[in-house]
């Protein structure tokens, strides 16, 4: 008897892993702009990849008076990493928003970020922000030099479209019957 009660929790178990898949960036589209001078106002073109995603510098265009720190920014599956490089570094114009906004489409619902501590920066330096689906990164204030280096971890919700497939069901079922199906010959053994 124990070990039947034994093999339905197992196997529930396990079922219940099989179907509680970690939620992920990858696969959904990312939007990257560079905003200035407020969040919302895009001072660059938008570019558009699938995560895992990367962008550089070269594939940005801004106003002819402005001048655009080299970078490469790499979106993965719950991170941001945004690396300066090949240029002599600066300060980043002191105004209410100078950074990176990423907006995703069909990624799950973002619930929060944070800097990670290998960044150049610390928290108190970057502001990060984030809504459902869009995370910015300002930059304002700060210098940045060839190296520097920012990486924002994502948190996410769990997926909406993490539906369990209809064998994950089956499985459970036909698990149960067989327990169920030794149960009562160990009864009718009993009996006889």
């Amino acid at each position: 008897m124990k070990l039947g009660s034994a093999s339905v929790l197992v196997a529930v178990c396990l079922s219940m892993a099989a179907l509680a898949q970690a939620s992920t960036l990858t696969g959904s589209q990312v939007t990257l702009t560079g905003d200035y001078p407020t969040l919302g106002t895009a001072l660059t073109n938008s570019v558009t990849e699938t995560v895992p995603a990367t962008f550089t510098t070269s594939e940005f265009t801004v106003p002819p008076d402005f001048f655009l720190f080299g970078f490469n920014t790499t979106v993965g599956a719950d991170t941001i990493d945004i690396s300066f490089n090949g240029d002599p570094g600066g300060t980043v114009t002191t105004t209410s928003f100078d950074g990176y906004l990423f907006a995703f489409t069909g990624a799950p619902t973002i619930t929060g970020v944070s800097l990670d501590p290998s960044s150049t920066f610390t928290s108190s330096q970057v502001g990060l922000g984030f809504t459902a689906d869009e995370v910015s990164v300002n930059l304002e204030g700060q210098t940045v030099s060839d190296g520097s280096y920012v990486q924002v971890d994502v948190s996410l919700a769990p997926s909406t479209s993490e539906v369990p497939e209809p064998q994950s069901y089956a499985f459970i079922l036909a698990g149960l019957g067989v327990i169920g199906i030794v149960k009562l010959r160990k009864a009718k053994s009993r009996a006889s």
